[in-house]
């Protein structure tokens, strides 16, 4: 299951240094998010990096910090301080740490597949065969994170194709867990002779519910870098010795920024899915009837409209340029954004000429002792 440690960008070049000599362009450029929920930090000593600099690098999490800020602290004009350790837990004499990071990934994972199951048994599947679709899911996810990660930072690992196996020492790019999930989720389940776009339907809100969870991971630990954002009344700035962000510069909350975006996607996918329904009893309880004609669209709407969403974010933070001037993630958002769009428009045709895929076969009601085994008070007794 994957969880914390960083991702760190090329800073703006009026306000920081060049960095990312040797290893410290390795682990964290790009959209990264690192390691596991316990996490064995790297000991290098005082190790320091020479090619463009000369302070001594921070150690902490597995993951090397640059310098930040060359002039000192940026005056705080305004902003929204956050002072957390990243650190959640940490033994005396013992080389395990659990970081906020590695704590809200994986709570984030668990609810994801929790929900899964619970729209996956109202749309006809079984528990077992969705919770091994889910685990094929999160193995895919890793292994694509991992190979987005390398291929957006070749020129290190392309000199040290060993260090490509060094996952705790950082670096997996959340574009890679979109892509190799689903693919492993779907590939598992055509197998299995499940039925394959309706699985990526349900699959579409636990995703971005997941997502949004792990981000919170992001804002406590100061990852992803957001753009300096002085005089911003909403600007963060963190104060934590210990933070993986700026310390004393306002920036932009961009992982934040991303999370509200999930949180409403997740929303909206659940009201298009009408995953949540009331009983007569005025019970909420899961539920799955689509609102969209065919299978496959509740998924196709997900990534068109992450995708939109996280290319704009993206303005707000610095991230490495990949190409055209556009990061990782842009290009790849631009990339899935037309693949949704393609995707939406072919399904919709295939609604019109061939009419809407055939509903869901919904559980049977097992009998309760609430629902039909109790007696009614004052009611006659039967014979």
């Amino acid at each position: 299951m994957m969880v914390a440690a960083g991702e760190w960008h090329h800073a703006h070049a009026a306000r920081t240094r060049e960095w990312r000599a040797d290893r410290a362009a390795a682990a964290v450029l790009g959209d990264n998010i690192s390691g596991f929920p316990i996490h064995v930090p790297i000991d290098r000593g005082d190790r320091r990096l020479t090619a463009s600099f000369t302070q001594p690098v921070e150690q902490t999490h597995g993951a090397i910090i640059p310098p930040r800020a060359e002039d000192g602290p940026i005056p705080d004009v305004g902003g929204i301080p956050i002072n957390i350790d990243p650190t959640l837990f940490k033994w005396d004499g013992v080389p395990l740490q659990i970081t906020w990071h590695g704590f809200f990934t994986a709570l984030g994972t668990l609810a994801g597949i929790w929900i899964a199951v619970r729209l996956a048994t109202r749309a006809g599947f079984t528990e077992d065969d969705t919770f091994s679709v889910a685990m094929w899911g999160v193995i895919g996810a890793i292994v694509g994170a991992r190979l987005f990660h390398v291929i957006d930072q070749w020129d290190f690992y392309a000199r040290d194709p060993i260090a490509i196996l060094k996952v705790n020492e950082g670096g997996l790019a959340i574009y890679g867990t979109i892509v190799g999930g689903p693919i492993a989720g779907a590939v598992y389940a055509w197998r299995r002779g499940l039925n394959v776009t309706r699985l990526a339907d349900i699959s579409a809100a636990p995703l971005i519910l997941g997502m949004a969870i792990g981000r919170i991971g992001d804002i406590i630990n100061g990852e992803h870098h957001g753009v300096h954002a002085t005089g911003f009344p909403l600007a963060v700035v963190y104060t934590n010795p210990n933070t993986l962000g700026e310390i004393n510069v306002p920036v932009h909350l961009a992982v934040g920024y991303e999370l509200v975006m999930d949180v409403v996607i997740f929303a909206g996918l659940l009201w298009l899915a009408r995953g949540l329904v009331r009983t007569p009893n005025r019970r909420w309880r899961f539920n799955w009837e689509p609102r969209l004609p065919r299978d496959g669209m509740l998924f196709w709407t997900n990534i068109f409209i992450y995708s939109s969403g996280r290319f704009f974010i993206e303005f707000y933070r610095q991230d490495t340029q990949f190409a055209l001037g556009l990061s990782q993630a842009q290009l790849l958002s631009v990339l899935s954004a037309m693949v949704g769009v393609w995707a939406l428009i072919y399904q919709f045709n295939r609604a019109r000429k061939h009419g809407p895929t055939l509903p869901a076969a919904q559980p049977v009601e097992v009998a309760t002792a609430e629902s039909e085994g109790e007696v009614p008070e004052h009611a006659p007794a039967p014979s």
